[in-house]
């Protein structure tokens, strides 16, 4: 089945998944949550040029199909951040600043799933929270520099107008 429409190939893809997934694995398959928890534990037996073989199938390109199952279908599988926000924060303010966000986001997510035995975590979403929470600790920190920047220019520029009112009044005496 060739399907173009973009709205049209996202509802026909997990139709698709399950079909190949149960292709792939010979088993049965009655559900998403079971052809998703199959791929991502199967490994090079399922994973193998899928995503060019769904390609084929839907007529849709094979990163656009990847891309799709990684940032919108799968996410649905995973546990929502929202409650895990202030935890994570404070996970980012006790990380070393050397590290870089990856490092920070891999930390993070072993936490997570450490502390919350039942949860799983998208990878990326954590990434994106984590990055912004950092970009936005970096721009309170410049934003914070600039400022201090700016009351030490207008004290420097208040003193030097005090020294040029003390100067012109000196002289103004002197010529009195």
């Amino acid at each position: 089945m060739k399907l173009n429409n973009t709205c049209q190939w996202q509802s026909d893809f997990e139709r698709q998944f399950i079909k190949l997934v149960k292709q792939r694995a010979v088993t049965d398959i009655h559900d998403a949550t079971h052809a998703f928890s199959l791929f991502e534990s199967d490994g090079e037996n399922i994973k193998s040029s899928f995503w060019i073989e769904m390609s084929t199938i839907m007529n849709v390109s094979h990163k656009k199909l990847h891309d799709y199952y990684h940032n919108t279908w799968s996410k649905r599988f995973y546990t929502e951040i929202g409650g895990y926000k202030v935890e994570i924060t404070n996970m980012i303010d006790l990380s070393n600043n050397q590290d870089t966000v990856k490092d920070i986001v891999k930390n993070v997510v072993y936490q997570l799933e450490r502390r919350h035995k039942n949860c799983r975590f998208h990878y990326n979403t954590v990434y994106q929270f984590v990055n912004y929470k950092i970009k936005s600790k970096e721009q309170v920190s410049i934003d914070s520099s600039i400022s201090n920047s700016s009351k030490v220019i207008s004290n420097e520029e208040l003193d030097f107008e005090c020294i040029l009112t003390y100067a012109t009044l000196a002289e103004a005496l002197e010529y009195e």
